[in-house]
């Protein structure tokens, strides 16, 4: 594989207006900090578990192992303070969520040839 195809790809459902985040926005969305897009409707995240994509994502998006990521997530969770992710074992699952679901978010490793999603350019 080459960089290219092994970069992350942050990716959401076509219904949403931004096309760009900050890493700053990303690890305050898939942290459960930010709820709602800045139009207004809700985030729907979806977490990819495939090993490649969740360890990529965690170390450029969340500053985290991917075991310090799922202990935060269940921490959330039993505090009340959040519902866990969806969860998508591979990328076409994550795809095919972010296609059903408005205001979704996730990401992938493959590219992206869906009418229904966007990949977001990631800001630094």
């Amino acid at each position: 594989t080459t960089a290219a195809e092994s970069a992350l790809k942050v990716v959401v459902s076509a219904d949403i207006p931004q096309n760009h985040l900050s890493v700053a926005e990303l690890n305050r969305i898939f942290l459960g900090k930010t709820r709602k897009w800045g139009h207004g409707g809700r985030i729907a995240l979806i977490v990819n578990t495939n090993e490649a994509a969740l360890e990529t994502f965690c170390h450029e998006i969340v500053h985290k192992t991917p075991r310090q990521f799922s202990m935060y997530w269940r921490k959330q969770l039993y505090s009340g303070h959040n519902t866990l992710p969806a969860q998508g074992e591979d990328d076409q699952q994550v795809i095919d969520y972010l296609a059903e679901h408005r205001g979704a978010i996730g990401f992938v490793l493959s590219a992206i040839n869906n009418s229904r999603i966007k990949e977001m350019t990631i800001t630094p």
